[in-house]
């Protein structure tokens, strides 16, 4: 199942309907104990209260939206439909409803029905933030990036104050890799919640994809003196270092970040990284293999364990030691045989693997006829 998108409270009236004598109705009673059963996640008695108060007045719009938000935050996604469809019917031109249906099928993955229910949300209302956030959210998760961005960049010409909007064109401006728009995005966010650090991490994000190192390592630094333990973060920085050839200071993170994760591979290849960028190849290759053993069928740590083979085995070529030579040449051969089938990494491994094949069959002729090392 995927994303579930939960009726927020918003999506429900606070302002409570009156008798003429002043006091509420038993259906306004009734969605007034519901709602605060939801807003304290207690789903099964604000269910009971929404019930009762439809019981008592069967149009009463609130409560079929509370019904709608209840069902839904406990998977009950179907009976979350009927009362979300229901209140559309009380009143079609409310957008509420349309919001919540909308997101239930986002969440869902019905996409062509959400699209179509915010899509009807906006003819009633062409200005509404959180239709266009949903919807240039469903193309997101669609693939059609090219129409979420304008959906959500039509939602942040009308509501330019909206950082929800923003949020969510920043993070599709990342994947896209037009940092300088994401940026746009986010520092407005970032200056208004400075402690919102999920925003400020991905403006690190922004500025390490324009090569602004010192601005990334700026969001990074403020990032981890919130939070010091955030191995994530701690990885990005050390990678701006070694960008910055601060090598010392990469590798002081690379093992923090190693220490909080000892059981994931990802900190050991980043020292390995690190160490081939150096030239220690021998450190390098420590790595690597312990990369593979906390897991063996990591593509990365092949491809890379490769092409530190294959780099060997070319320094040994060039200093005529071709037995050497081969044998690197052969383990490397070896590295990339592994991933062949990788979806991502296949194709380079399979170019590694083919000239790694070429230079094995010159080497045996080097070692026939001259023999040596």
């Amino acid at each position: 199942m995927g994303r579930i998108v939960i009726l927020s409270s918003i999506f429900i009236f606070s302002i409570f309907a009156q008798t003429e004598e002043g006091k509420i109705s038993k259906a306004e009673e009734y969605y007034r104990f519901g709602y605060d059963y939801l807003s304290h996640k207690n789903y099964p008695d604000a269910i009971k209260n929404f019930l009762k108060s439809i019981n008592e007045d069967s149009s009463y719009y609130n409560s079929y939206i509370g019904l709608g938000s209840a069902y839904q935050a406990l998977g009950k996604y179907d009976s979350a439909e009927i009362y979300l469809k229901r209140a559309i019917q009380l009143q079609p031109g409310n957008v509420i409803a349309y919001k919540g249906l909308a997101g239930l099928y986002l969440g869902t993955n019905r996409y062509p029905m959400a699209i179509e229910l915010y899509e009807k949300g906006l003819e009633l209302d062409t200005t509404n933030a959180d239709l266009y956030l949903g919807l240039g959210t469903v193309y997101k998760d669609i693939g059609e990036l090219s129409k979420a961005d304008s959906v959500f960049k039509r939602g942040i010409s009308l509501n330019p104050k909206d950082l929800a909007l923003r949020r969510a064109r920043a993070e599709l401006l990342l994947k896209l890799e037009k940092y300088e728009e994401a940026v746009e995005n986010l520092v407005p966010i970032v200056e208004r919640y400075p402690d919102f650090l999920s925003a400020r991490e991905e403006l690190g994000d922004a500025y390490f994809g324009m090569k602004e190192y010192d601005k990334a390592i700026s969001e990074y630094t403020t990032f981890l003196s919130k939070k010091p333990d955030a191995p994530g973060v701690i990885l990005k920085l050390g990678k701006v270092y070694l960008k910055k050839r601060r090598y010392a200071e990469a590798e002081s993170l690379y093992k923090k970040a190693e220490e909080l994760l000892p059981e994931d591979p990802i900190p050991s290849l980043h020292l390995s990284e690190l160490y081939l960028t150096k030239g220690k190849y021998g450190t390098a290759e420590r790595y690597l293999k312990k990369a593979l053993e906390i897991d063996p069928e990591n593509p990365s740590a092949h491809i890379l364990l490769g092409d530190l083979y294959k780099t060997l085995g070319e320094q040994n070529r060039k200093a005529r030691k071709w037995k050497v030579s081969k044998a690197y040449y052969e383990k490397a051969s070896a590295e990339y045989r592994k991933v062949v089938k990788d979806e991502v990494y296949g194709d380079y491994a399979r170019k590694g693997l083919k000239w790694c094949n070429q230079v094995i069959k010159e080497l045996d002729k080097k070692i026939w006829f001259e023999g040596g090392e």
